[in-house]
């Protein structure tokens, strides 16, 4: 294993990830660098949030080139495909495509890029297409099954024979200051690590049962000190590269 990892995050997220640095280091078993997404042009609240501004396929990276990282580390060990999104829908969800190990890609082919869809047919990938453009938002992967906050995924999925889970408690999608908070997507409440170890902004029991039947280890983030409710927020998810 590699002596460290980044995890690319949204800087709303960075008190969070801070306080629990040592802790998803541990669980991992190797030092993590966070980077901060600190500014990006589509819309808020998911202007710096990871799932709209970058996909990780392999040895690829697509990154929305209007994003600013902080630090500013190169991503030496990828190919860096550099797409420009727009500020608003459908634009801004150029690469919002989500990713299966099992070499399954759900997007919406009116609204995605054309380069990610061609490198994904060139690796193979099966395609399961949705009206939904915020597909990478709205799934992640747990064990053998995917598990969206999305009904129209679900019953795609359903009819394709593709396991799933239809994830039903709550998400809060913080907005701008002074402005009301949103309901959030699963994919953006959570982020993975090596289909083994499940992280979540904050905590759900749902999750908690959906990891316990895959083996996998749940490990909720929480602010130091706080109570944990049975409410997770989605700050646009985690990559580790």
């Amino acid at each position: 294993m590699e002596s460290s990892y980044k995890l690319v995050v949204s800087i709303k997220a960075a008190r969070l990830i801070n306080e629990n640095l040592e802790k998803i280091s541990s669980a991992i078993g190797t030092r993590i660098i966070p980077i901060f997404i600190i500014s990006s042009n589509p819309y808020h609240p998911v202007n710096t949030h990871s799932d709209t501004n970058v996909l990780k396929i392999d040895k690829t990276l697509f990154i929305n080139a209007n994003t600013r990282f902080y630090p500013e580390i190169p991503f030496n060990k990828y190919t860096v495909i550099k797409i420009p999104l727009g500020k608003k829908w459908p634009l801004s969800t150029l690469i919002n495509i989500f990713i299966s190990r099992k070499k399954v890609a759900i997007l919406n082919p009116k609204t995605s890029s054309p380069l990610v869809k061609s490198l994904l047919e060139k690796k193979s990938f099966t395609f399961i297409h949705t009206k939904q453009s915020y597909a990478a938002c709205s799934c992640i992967e747990i064990g053998d099954t995917i598990v969206t906050s999305d009904k129209g995924i679900y019953k795609t999925l359903r009819k394709k024979g593709i396991p799933t889970q239809l994830f039903s408690s709550n998400i809060k999608l913080p907005g701008p200051i002074n402005t009301k908070i949103h309901t959030g997507f699963i994919g953006g409440a959570c982020f993975s690590w090596q289909n083994n170890t499940l992280f979540s902004f904050g905590y759900s029991k749902e999750l908690q049962k959906i990891c316990s039947e895959y083996n996998l280890k749940y490990i909720p983030l929480q602010f130091h000190n706080v109570k944990m409710n049975n409410v997770i927020y989605d700050f646009g998810g985690g990559v580790f590269i």
